[in-house]
């Protein structure tokens, strides 16, 4: 309704209430008696009443109250510079009886979004915050081009908000007061808002308040549908698994009038239960008014124009507008229906007949007119753009124009006129490919690459974060089963979590064309999910989901978001494809959660994490004694201790065992291929077995960085390090930020003796990371080898101050000291760490590799003998080991190799 001043509200609500007390013989007198000349107060109360006597429950004292607050929120001081959760508030767009809608910057992605504020005295009434959070689920629960996608519901310090796409343009309201439209543009932008209801339509939700101030045109002439606020659904929640993630929408109470008043269909404005028909209608007056410049039913009063839209039938077009066809009248008439079932029944069936009256509207007249001219109506009024889409479209005209032309008036065709009719028949096509008016179908190219940022953990709380980051690492593993797009690894998605970045810089830095970002939030049991498929390249999105479930039903929601987001990169998957990416894995009960729980201490890989990581596996595995993965995380946690912290004997014998049943319960598990192969290279040293399982590895999770990078260490120490450079730059593409593939690369260079290369990177990886204590070690080295020794020296002792006096940081001192010359203190350097060796474990190969260094091949040979007896790892890059270059032609290293398989 139009806005009142807040004593004409309590007015209203207060001459309503006290007459519905008074019998129907007696009310007539207290109105004269209230109103008294005020017609406008009468007629109002009177509308009210009646509609009221109808339903039984027209409108009840908070619903009024609603209308107050309208007043309180446009009155309220501006919040602008505001931070609410992650937005902070830059100024308000606009209100509504539902709150306020800021321009606000999420800091998170960087992003311009609009931020509806629900009023703090909406709190008090759990039904107003229902209907408002209804807004944004309504809207979530579907994803066309044409509806303003909303981001995120939530809730921050009492606040509740919703996050939508902010739309840079005008409502279709501004629009039309800056100028008519031409009939085809009016009919186009209808044609695009038909089209938004028809996907609202299909998913059981209504819009319910369709007008222009609700249409947003884009500033490339693209129609958005705004404001689901008023939005109801007709299904009921579905209860089993893919149709689980559609929420149910709060129900108006029968009686309640919702909608604006000239937009409203009849049995809307009578208070009566509506369906998607009333929706077609609303639309019908929205393109009278685009038409005519003139709403069909708006009165001086809301009573009046209730009144108009339930008895009169609108002015006649031919008679506001002459020169429009017969055709388009018959439309509007037919939407404008008074009774439901005369209008049309479907947004398709509308959508069809505008579409072939817009083929009518353009070819109607001669073809002997201006060129760019069709009906009288230039090609230009298509749609509100201009420049490179124009050209095109009058370009598209001109050849329809040939075509047409041709047929007309050729009785029999000649072989040279079909040759040039075929002609332009293809250079239409061509224009309709790549012009504007293409469907979103034929315009959508398949995505080839993406990454799955990590997913906010609404509740801020580090106990529910395994959530929030087992949904985006296993969305990671799930499309990295396919071969034909690549997905960026865990580690360099994951190096955004909690950080605030423009989306358009994140994938130009991981090389993909779009991201998928999410939101989770835990209360008790019931876990809400709201996720994303952005366009990276234009920031738009391609799709979005909310969900509300259990937290044991985890693997349901996971298999949903894994089909939808499928579906829109268009890579046109077959059911093979799709089988693979949404392969059951979540084990019995609540097996998964433990699993999850698992994997998130596992990546934070120190002891304390691992040991973690171990009871978590091991509770999973304790509700599903089957459950593959399980023993696949049990096999990885101890691989990571046996290489870092514990006696590697016990650990891979654990890891193995474990890794073995996880392939004896599924065969085509990759990570638990990639387990085995890992056991297999770093502690027997089998480099057969090991290339085998981690191919096999591959062709199951062809985006498996991790599985590339043990490809280039194994071919390191076979000597090959051209095939090593091809798979790490693969593990790189995959996992670009990754600081241990980085490091592998600069070693690549260092062990190919290209030690420029090597300490540029490092430099590099250095400016990002100046903390991370082996960059300096492994510069070091390479200034070393280039008899840079100040700067080695340097480097070295940067290294020092991070990591103190430890075994990597002492070898590489002394290699430094032995290089350049410095005998006596290379040895004191090595005779340290033989010293430390009998208090606590150091790898014989970095006291061999100072001797190495030195040119002393009996010392060098003793500690490789006994490096090789601890199945020391750094044992398997001797083969290029720049160190190691003065003792190779010494008959003992070959059978140095040979005794340990390395031959």
């Amino acid at each position: 309704m139009p806005t009142m001043e807040a004593d004409r509200w309590r007015r209203i609500e207060e001459v309503f209430h006290l007459a519905l007390q008074y019998d129907e013989a007696a009310r007539e007198a207290y109105l004269v008696r209230m109103c008294g000349e005020d017609r406008s107060l009468l007629d109002e109360v009177k509308s009210l009443i009646s509609s009221h006597e109808h339903s039984g429950e027209f409108l009840d004292k908070p619903q009024l109250t609603a209308g107050l607050q309208l007043i309180a929120i446009r009155d309220a001081p501006s919040r602008e510079g505001e931070t609410i959760g992650y937005y902070s508030l830059k100024n308000r767009i606009g209100l509504g009886g539902m709150g306020e809608v800021y321009l606000a910057l999420d800091q998170r992605l960087g992003r311009n979004v609009a931020l509806k504020l629900l009023p703090a005295s909406f709190n008090a009434h759990p039904d107003w915050v229902c209907r408002f959070q209804n807004e944004a689920r309504a809207a979530s629960s579907i994803a066309h081009p044409n509806i303003a996608h909303v981001y995120e519901v939530g809730e921050a310090d009492g606040q509740h908000y919703i996050a939508m796409e902010y739309i840079e343009g005008i409502t279709l309201r501004e629009y039309l007061r800056r100028a008519r439209l031409k009939p085809l543009e009016a009919i186009d932008i209808t044609i695009q808002v038909a089209r938004a209801l028809s996907a609202a339509h299909s998913t059981g939700v209504l819009h319910r308040d369709i007008k222009p101030d609700n249409i947003m045109i884009h500033r490339d002439g693209y129609v958005k549908v705004l404001d689901f606020g008023l939005a109801k659904s007709t299904v009921a929640l579905k209860s089993q698994h893919e149709d689980r993630g559609m929420v149910s929408a709060v129900e108006t109470g029968a009686g309640i009038i919702v909608g604006s008043p000239a937009y409203m269909s009849p049995e809307q404005a009578r208070g009566l239960e509506v369906d998607h028909r009333s929706d077609l209608w609303s639309l019908g007056v929205v393109l009278y008014e685009l038409l005519t410049q003139k709403s069909p039913f708006l009165s001086d009063t809301p009573s009046d124009t209730m009144a108009a839209i339930l008895k009169t039938d609108p002015q006649p077009l031919g008679l506001l507008v002459p020169e429009l066809p017969e055709e388009i009248e018959r439309v509007v008439t037919k939407l404008l229906a008074k009774g439901a079932e005369d209008r049309y029944q479907s947004a398709e069936s509308l959508i069809a007949d505008l579409c072939n009256l817009t083929e009518g509207l353009k070819h109607r007249k001669t073809l002997g007119h201006h060129p760019e001219t069709i009906a009288g109506v230039d090609s230009s009024a298509l749609v509100p753009s201009s420049g490179l889409n124009q050209r095109r479209s009058k370009l598209l005209f001109k050849s329809v124009a040939l075509i047409l032309a041709y047929v007309r008036s050729a009785s029999k065709p000649t072989k040279f006129g079909l040759s040039a009719l075929m002609l332009i028949t293809l250079i239409t096509l061509l224009i309709l490919r790549y012009s504007g008016y293409s469907s979103p179908e034929i315009q959508a190219s398949p995505i080839t690459s993406i990454a799955v940022l990590p997913f906010t953990d609404g509740n801020g709380d580090p106990n529910t974060e395994y959530i929030s980051e087992g949904l985006s690492e296993s969305l990671i593993e799930r499309f990295s089963r396919l071969s034909r797009i690549k997905v960026i690894a865990r580690n360099s998605s994951f190096k955004y979590k909690g950080k605030s970045a423009d989306l358009k810089n994140i994938a130009r830095d991981l090389g993909v064309q779009a991201l998928v970002i999410g939101t989770v939030t835990q209360q008790g049991d019931d876990l809400q999910v709201s996720v994303e498929l952005v366009d990276a390249n234009r920031t738009s999105q391609l799709w979005a989901g909310q969900y509300q479930y259990k937290a044991s039903d985890l693997p349901l929601i996971l298999n949903d978001i894994t089909r939808k987001i499928a579906a829109k990169l268009n890579l046109d998957l077959s059911g093979d494809e799709l089988n693979l990416i949404t392969k059951d894995q979540r084990g019995a009960g609540n097996a998964y959660e433990w699993y999850l729980k698992g994997r998130f201490y596992w990546n934070r890989l120190t002891e304390e994490a691992l040991d973690k990581s171990i009871e978590c596996f091991n509770e999973a595995l304790a509700i599903d004694p089957q459950y593959a993965l399980a023993y696949t995380g049990l096999a990885d946690s101890y691989i990571s201790l046996g290489a870092n912290y514990r006696s590697p004997e016990e650990a891979f014998h654990k890891a193995e065992l474990n890794a073995q049943k996880a392939l004896e319960i599924d065969s085509d598990l990759a990570e638990a291929h990639y387990a085995m192969a890992a056991i297999r290279y770093i502690y027997y040293w089998d480099l057969s077995r090991a290339e085998k399982e981690l191919k096999r590895s591959l062709e199951l999770n062809p985006n498996y960085a991790m599985a590339n990078s043990l490809l280039c260490s194994l071919n390191l120490t076979r000597g090959d390090t051209k095939q090593a450079t091809a798979y790490i730059n693969r593990a790189l593409e995959l996992d670009p930020l990754s600081l241990l593939f980085n490091m592998r690369l600069s070693d690549i260079y260092y062990f190919q003796r290209d030690n420029e290369r090597a300490i540029k990177l490092h430099q590099k990886l250095l400016s990002e990371n100046a903390d991370v204590s082996f960059f300096y070690n492994n510069i070091a080295m390479a200034y070393a080898q280039m008899k840079r020794f100040d700067e080695a020296l340097a480097a070295s002792q940067r290294a020092t101050i991070l990591m103190g006096q430890d075994a990597d940081t002492l070898s590489t001192l002394g290699i430094i000291y032995a290089l350049s010359g410095r005998a006596n203190e290379a040895r004191w350097v090595a005779e340290t760490l033989e010293q430390l060796s009998k208090k606590r474990h150091v790898q014989a190969y970095l006291i061999a590799s100072i001797y190495g260094a030195l040119g002393d091949k009996d010392q060098a040979f003793m500690w490789l003998k006994r490096a090789g007896e601890q199945r020391d790892s750094s044992m398997l890059r001797i083969r290029v080991d720049p160190v190691f270059d003065k003792i190779r032609s010494d008959p003992r290293y070959d059978k140095l190799l040979e005794s340990v398989n390395l031959g």
